[in-house]
């Protein structure tokens, strides 16, 4: 039986972005039946996951969440540099994703989020994957008219 969760936190402002690569089945599909198309794309998606994880100090509240073909990576919206630091995070490894020939395209928004360890969940996570997947069609990041 399903238990409700102790102590649930709290949903928080945060910015996100949600990034996904374009065409992922058709490369996937590459990657069953050629060896060094696979370990292309492995090498691509850690790149990306370990280059949006990479800190410093004014990372104070930063999350980064990999599944499949997507990364999550969100900041409070405290954080007086968290806009500044995601566009050119994200600018930075998107340019280096196609020059080893994968494209990518994103939403960046505001909202409520629960981003943890173990939960990424809120609203703003919703509006974040429908700019993506809905109204970014060609390779691009859109940002939300909220900030």
């Amino acid at each position: 039986m399903v238990q409700l969760a102790e102590n649930p936190p709290e949903y928080e402002e945060r910015l996100i972005l949600f990034l996904d690569f374009l065409g992922f089945r058709d490369i996937v599909r590459q990657t069953a039946k050629n060896a060094d198309s696979r370990a292309a794309l492995l090498g691509a998606i850690s790149f990306l996951s370990s280059e949006l994880k990479r800190n410093d100090e004014s990372d104070i509240g930063k999350m980064v969440t990999q599944f499949s073909d997507s990364v999550v990576v969100s900041y409070p919206v405290t954080e007086v540099s968290s806009v500044f630091t995601l566009v050119n995070d994200v600018a930075l490894a998107i340019m280096e994703l196609a020059f080893a020939g994968y494209l990518l395209r994103g939403g960046i928004t505001v909202g409520k989020l629960i981003h943890t360890e173990e939960y990424l969940v809120g609203p703003a996570m919703i509006k974040a994957y429908e700019m993506e997947s809905k109204r970014a069609i060609y390779p691009r990041d859109l940002l939300t008219r909220s900030f």
